[in-house]
């Protein structure tokens, strides 16, 4: 089967059920033999993570607020936490689906005033264990490194299309990491960025004008 990549919009739909692309990432990695970039794993770890604690913090402010109550019933409880985590989004609606994905995760536990305590520890390692996912599907190994050769190649490849006008540093390591693991083998990249896809295709043919010819094929995916 050939083998898939997946840029990091994508891995983090994939990471969070409340993100737009969960349900078409869920799809892409049960129908095709998707295969992680070391640098799409190294950007969703720093963007997700960074995005995770800036939710946390906020989340744990609820928290706090539900310790200080008064109120006993769990329903109550819960309907006071759900309007607090409503205000937290109309102040801040780029996170969304983080603060969702996030107070889904606690919900049971800040009903239990008895176990708010067990609320930081648990998100902590909720972290660490997502973390620990990009590197396997189940029990695959699908995270693909460069060796020394395909480092040298990957540096070529990147002086050719650097003035590539990609939108972050970032996207252009993605595609120059994908170009030098298709020089020989077939394979796809899904990405869910428009502007990605755009420049991808520019620099698919610079890289033909010097004669390198990647075999793999770029495709947009919406949600």
């Amino acid at each position: 089967m050939k083998r898939t990549f997946i840029d990091s919009q994508l891995l983090i739909g994939l990471l969070n059920p409340k993100d737009a692309f969960h349900e078409v990432s869920l799809e892409i990695v049960r129908s095709k033999k998707v295969v992680l970039l070391e640098a799409v794993r190294k950007e969703v770890r720093g963007t997700f993570l960074r995005k995770y604690n800036q939710t946390c913090i906020r989340i744990l402010q609820i928290v706090n607020k539900v310790r200080l109550l008064k109120l006993e019933n769990p329903e109550e409880i819960l309907e006071f936490a759900e309007k607090e985590l409503e205000k937290i989004i109309e102040q801040d609606k780029s996170l969304e689906n983080f603060y969702r994905f996030i107070f889904d995760r606690i919900r049971d536990l800040i009903m239990d005033k008895d176990r708010l305590i067990e609320i930081p520890r648990y998100l902590d390692d909720y972290a660490i264990e997502i973390l620990a996912s990009l590197s396997h599907i189940g029990d695959e190994e699908i995270v693909v490194d460069l060796n020394e050769e395909k480092l040298r190649i990957r540096n070529e490849i990147y002086k050719i299309v650097q003035d590539v006008d990609f939108k972050q540093l970032r996207d252009l390591e993605i595609f120059c990491e994908a170009a030098v693991h298709t020089l020989e083998e077939e394979a796809e990249l899904l990405t869910g960025d428009g502007d990605f896809y755009e420049k991808a295709h520019i620099a698919l043919e610079k890289l033909r004008e010097y004669g390198y010819y990647p075999k793999f094929s770029v495709e947009l995916i919406k949600p």
